[in-house]
């Protein structure tokens, strides 16, 4: 009997330690995460959604990356840092041309060393990508960024490759569950710097549409923005807009909602996807299949992006009311999202979260 207690309490010493060990490791360990282009606007929105459980990663770490050439004053938001502790932001000289985007270059070691002491990196929203990136002439419609934000393509070209430059070897192969993660201009920089394309205006390119008063006739899960502004004088009406996307089954989307459910989405874009870049897939279009809403990466399971915003505060709200027309009743999200779509924008951010395990 004697015995028998001595060897039960070896196991239980043996399983306490291997516990403490456990919560210990998620006392100390970080998950460091690149904010890239951290503007008041996209510090705002991720320190609401880790404030509110949306994104949930134990002892998160969020570094703010961005141009020191940039003509945004970036130093200003420093007070993020000291009203939550997990942010950092770092400057540097990030200035690359656009002969050098998919090949060593200026910015290739302070890449590399950003990439290897992160365990993720986020891109956001922007003003349009350069043509010349992807080899197409301008056209009158895009308003494209300034040439500072040039190496956010360069930087994903390093993470992950692109037609470009076939023999470049990208250091996703060297933490290949690394995640990369874009939204909206992020995703479509995804799509550009593995050698994709760009359709520069959906309205004109795809609708064969060229008026703001013919664009908003058009059937709602049809249009991507807002279109009222052009025409009318109504400022409480945002820029953005919210219609139905189509989930494409066995898809990293598929698995936050089941394929046959169409989730609301909030959508702020022109431009969208035309070429997909090299290892690039879909998996979301609007109803009418004609935009590619969402991307993902063949060999890298943890890249991926969407074409809509699931960062808009205006999704969590219970009280922030938005007008979608001039004859439109203000409504909250409530009353635009169905269960099944506020679910959609839970089940994406813990499908998030859950790509940085403590061990």
């Amino acid at each position: 009997m004697k015995k028998t207690l001595i060897i039960l309490g070896l196991i239980i010493g043996i399983h306490l330690a291997s516990l403490n060990s456990k919560l210990y490791a998620s006392e100390t360990k970080e998950t460091t995460i690149i904010l890239v282009n951290p503007t008041y606007g996209n510090l705002e929105k991720i320190t609401s959604l880790v404030n509110n459980n949306y994104i949930s990663i134990p002892n998160l770490k969020v570094i703010g990356v961005y141009n020191t050439n940039s003509t945004y004053d970036f130093k200003k938001y420093t007070y993020f840092t000291k009203k939550h502790p997990y942010i950092k932001l770092e400057g540097y000289n990030l200035n690359v041309s656009m002969d050098s985007l998919y090949t060593t270059n200026s910015c290739s070691k302070i890449f590399y060393e950003l990439f290897k002491k992160s365990d993720g990196i986020m891109f956001w929203g922007g003003d349009d990508i350069p043509p010349p990136a992807y080899k197409s002439k301008t056209k009158t419609l895009t308003d494209k960024y300034t040439g500072d934000r040039l190496y956010e393509i360069s930087f994903l070209f390093h993470l992950l490759g692109g037609k470009q430059n076939v023999d470049f070897k990208p250091f996703l192969e060297e933490k290949p569950n690394y995640t990369v993660f874009g939204m909206c201009l992020g995703m479509q920089s995804i799509n550009v710097a593995t050698g994709g394309t760009l359709y520069q205006d959906i309205p004109t390119e795809i609708y064969n549409l060229e008026y703001n008063e013919d664009i908003v006739k058009q059937p709602s899960d049809n249009i991507h923005r807002s279109y009222w502004k052009g025409f009318t004088n109504d400022d409480t009406l945002p820029s953005y807009c919210f219609h139905k996307i189509k989930i494409l089954p066995k898809t990293i989307l598929s698995t936050m909602m089941a394929s046959n459910i169409q989730p609301t989405v909030l959508s702020y874009h022109h431009q969208s996807v035309n070429e997909l870049g090299m290892n690039i897939r879909l998996t979301a279009t609007s109803l009418d299949g004609k935009v590619i809403e969402g991307i993902e990466h063949k060999k890298y399971k943890n890249v991926y992006g969407v074409q809509f915003h699931p960062e808009y505060n205006v999704l969590y709200s219970n009280t922030e009311t938005v007008k979608l027309s001039p004859t439109d009743k203000p409504k909250t999200s409530k009353d635009i999202l169905d269960g099944n779509s506020q679910q959609f924008y839970k089940s994406f951010w813990s499908y998030f979260s859950n790509l940085f395990p403590l061990e």
